[in-house]
């Protein structure tokens, strides 16, 4: 025996250890029961980082004075865990100060945005609402004709529609632009400093925009002309990821309207950096009106002792209203943006801009689960990516090209299923109309020659109409490329697609046809 370190309390929690070795420094075990333990073996204190972990067998990854954590396929505390691959340093031992006061800066267009109302049957933010339902109140013609196809970038996000302008971005040009809905023509076109990750909200004749530089810009609808941008991130501190520069406190795009104010956050987890940062601003003028830090939870060998019933930490994601409390993700609050404790109908755990189809991540609604669902009043519409989540039962798993997906409408009122459709689609979009239910994704076939074709998207995509009643299909769409992730929106009897490809594609009831 050379040296004996006590660790605590640190390993009395509801958990196994995970299935990799653990890691060691010249100053540290790094153990892997929970996320990562730093074990101290000066004998001090000892920290608990369940918010980060490695990958089935490899493991954390510490070299160059950095831990790295790659990619792992874990549902375990999915509220707090970082996903994708990280390289992690040491932090200061003080968090970055928040400005005295908040960054806000006026542009050409401030105080000169004309106040108009959006209509029942426009689709002015992610998903049409605040409670990201993907329900309209318009219906679709029949049929559908295609009007026209655009391409003003590589890497399009959803559409939002209001009246004849049309509302998009491309995510990795840093471009929002506007469309003309009845032939496609680029009416403007606005450049931010980084990534937008989401579409933009229309609300009151302006466009609200989040940015990965850290900022929520306001643009006049009309010509996408500057009102305001307000600077949510602490500072401008930032990091290079996915190949480009970007803020360490990005903001999702698609700001939330709720109550005559713009709700945004800004930040990746509670855990990092200072926290998530989130804002209620006035609409017009971009001032502050509610605020709320989030910082940790930090558990060390000193404080740990009541870990099971610990609060977890929170990652950001696109803010959602269910009607009592803003969500982000599995964490809530009030509309003043304090902190509530509440059991969610609808949980979206992996979070709105997760678009990979990981079986052990559904969206839950009550006791039902799906890859999407969209509602109204009276119903939910989901599909099922895998007919049972029996956790990891290897006997559980689904055969593309073989039995299809299961699309299926619920009473919310008596939880009966009104109709149940196998499908031949792998859906990666839905919305719902007064009179009809369209999903839309690349084709469910398996080419023996190219077998990811399909889902790599090399066999173009399809988008269905369905009944909403019946489920009964009206029309399927051949369209050259899959609909990227969210990517419908409908809108004065209107559909309206983004592409994998690039492409921005309007349905109607008259054009050139197919």
């Amino acid at each position: 025996m050379k040296r004996s370190v006590s660790t605590g309390p640190i390993f009395k929690t509801h958990h196994h250890h995970r299935c990799y070795r653990d890691k060691a420094t010249v100053n540290y075990i790094l153990s892997s029961r929970r996320g990562t333990e730093f074990i101290d073996l000066s004998g001090g204190v000892h920290t608990v980082d369940n918010w980060v972990r490695g990958t089935c067998h490899m493991g954390m990854m510490p070299a160059n004075g950095l831990l790295y954590a790659p990619p792992h396929p874990c549902q375990c505390y999915i509220e707090e865990k970082i996903n994708g691959f990280h390289a992690l340093s040491a932090g200061p031992a003080i968090p970055p100060a928040r400005p005295a006061k908040p960054v806000l800066v006026r542009g050409p267009a401030f105080g000169r945005v004309a106040v108009v109302k959006a209509e029942a049957d426009d689709w002015p933010t992610f998903r049409h609402d605040a409670g990201r339902s993907g329900s309209v109140a318009t219906s679709l013609p029949r049929p559908l004709r295609r009007r026209w196809r655009v391409r003003e970038g590589l890497t399009p996000t959803a559409p939002v529609a209001v009246g004849d302008r049309v509302f998009l971005a491309f995510r990795d040009e840093h471009a929002v632009v506007c469309l003309d809905a009845a032939d496609g023509r680029l009416v403007w076109r606005f450049v931010t400093e980084a990534r937008v990750d989401s579409p933009p909200t229309w609300f009151r004749g302006a466009v609200y925009v989040g940015c990965r530089d850290g900022w929520v810009y306001c643009l006049r609808a009309s010509d996408g002309v500057l009102s305001w941008k307000f600077r949510a991130a602490p500072s401008s501190r930032r990091m290079a990821a996915f190949g480009q520069i970007e803020s360490l406190w990005p903001v999702p795009g698609s700001v939330m309207p709720l109550n005559g104010l713009i709700y945004c956050a800004a930040g990746r987890t509670s855990e990092l950096d200072g926290g998530i940062y989130l804002y209620a601003l006035d609409p017009a003028t971009g001032e502050v009106r509610h605020s709320h830090n989030m910082h940790g939870p930090f558990y060390t060998s000193k404080n740990i002792e009541n870990n099971y019933q610990r609060p977890m930490g929170s990652l950001n994601d696109i803010l959602m209203y269910d009607g009592n409390r803003i969500t982000m993700q599995l964490t809530c609050f009030d509309t003043a943006l304090k902190p509530i404790r509440a059991q969610l109908a609808e949980q979206i755990p992996g979070g709105f801009l997760d678009d990979t189809y990981f079986k052990r991540v559904p969206w839950r609604v009550g006791k039902d689960y799906g890859r999407l669902f969209v509602k109204d009043h009276g119903t939910v519409y989901l599909v099922h990516m895998f007919d049972s989540l029996r956790g990891l039962d290897p006997s559980v798993y689904f055969v593309p090209g073989r039995q299809g997906y299961l699309l299926f409408a619920k009473n919310l009122t008596d939880q009966k299923r009104p109709w149940m459709e196998r499908v031949r689609l792998r859906i990666r979009a839905m919305l719902l109309t007064t009179d009809s239910l369209v999903v839309g994704g690349p084709p469910d076939v398996v080419n023996p020659d190219d077998p990811l074709a399909s889902f790599e998207g090399r066999l173009g995509g399809v988008v269905s109409v369905l009944d909403r009643n019946t489920g009964k299909k009206i029309v399927d769409i051949r369209e050259p490329s899959p609909v990227v992730f969210n990517g419908l929106a409908a809108a004065g009897s209107r559909l309206f697609l983004s592409e994998e490809d690039g492409s921005v594609v309007c349905f109607g009831t008259a054009g050139e046809g197919e």
